[in-house]
């Protein structure tokens, strides 16, 4: 009891702290505090050996926010600065999953008001191996959908399908591309998500 009572105090210290110096806080560590991770795994259609060997999966974390929220008149200069676009990549782990079958594990940032806009994609080991990597994920075009059917530089790009897995969306920037967003859901207790 006593130490869940110190735990409480710790706590309670630290967002005090935080929310004090929160106006000081740089831009970029503030994106960080308004966009906690939430790590993923997802199981999806493919056998592990035939992805494993020929691709390392990343995402691309796009934005947070969609273009539609970031360009209403309403919006507010604090979350359009926050809405920048990031365009970083970062790593997917492989790991088998039941019945042999790949499940991706990634954390990602989860903005929480905007949300996160990203895109999941295959690199493949060798040139000669997109187009073999294509065909394996669009074998399975209840949990993915391929976006990018004739990679030429070796990237296959791909979307997690909102029907399969229901608490990502496709959204379409101004520009005519599509990606995925995770929205933040506080009580959010499904299997196979958690909080980083």
């Amino acid at each position: 009891m006593l130490e869940a009572l110190v735990g409480m105090i710790v706590g309670a210290v630290g967002t005090i702290i935080t929310e004090t110096l929160r106006p000081f806080i740089s831009s970029s560590i503030r994106r960080h505090l308004d966009a906690p991770k939430e790590r993923f795994k997802l199981t999806i259609g493919v056998k592990f050996e035939d992805l494993n060997e020929l691709a390392e999966i990343k995402y691309r974390l796009v934005s947070y926010g969609t273009d539609e929220i970031l360009s209403r008149p309403n919006a507010s200069e604090k979350l359009k600065h926050e809405g920048i676009w990031q365009n970083e990549d970062y790593p997917v782990e492989l790991a088998k999953g039941a019945g042999g079958k790949v499940e991706l594990d990634f954390a990602i940032r989860v903005h929480k008001v905007l949300g996160t806009q990203f895109k999941l994609f295959a690199v493949s080991k060798a040139d000669q191996d997109a187009a073999k990597i294509v065909a394996i994920l669009e074998a399975c075009p209840g949990d993915v959908t391929v976006t990018s059917p004739h990679p030429a530089d070796g990237l296959v790009w791909f979307l997690l399908n909102p029907q399969r897995f229901p608490r990502f969306r496709i959204v379409a920037t101004h520009g005519g591309n599509e990606n995925n967003l995770v929205m933040r859901e506080q009580s959010y207790q499904r299997p196979g998500v958690a909080a980083v």
